[in-house]
């Protein structure tokens, strides 16, 4: 039997001080949704908010995926299918980098 494999990309990161200001803004590719349009449809879903928030209504459906650290928000977007775990793998990965250098 043949496995699927999901071809998708993350196509955006924003990073969000405690005000939920976006302190870092970054597109890798396509047209995502700006960091100004993406938190009110990410707030507007009740806490406890989960990692993987889907948004139907968006122009285009897109994927939410977050994780919150040392009161910052990071989001990556997505407007197709992709492994979850690799994106949240991604952004331990920026937390860590993120870390790396406000302690140098």
């Amino acid at each position: 039997t043949a496995i699927a494999r999901m071809n998708g990309l993350i196509e955006a990161l924003y990073i969000y001080d405690d005000n939920r200001k976006p302190i870092l803004s970054h597109t890798y590719t396509g047209r995502p949704l700006s960091a100004k349009h993406l938190l009110p449809l990410y707030l507007e879903h009740p806490v406890p908010r989960p990692n993987l928030i889907y948004l139907p209504n968006a122009s285009p459906a897109t994927l939410i995926f977050s994780l919150t650290h040392a009161n910052l928000l990071f989001l990556a977007t997505s407007s197709t299918e992709i492994e979850p775990l690799l994106v949240i793998e991604f952004l331990h990965r920026v937390i860590d980098a993120f870390e790396d250098i406000i302690a140098a």
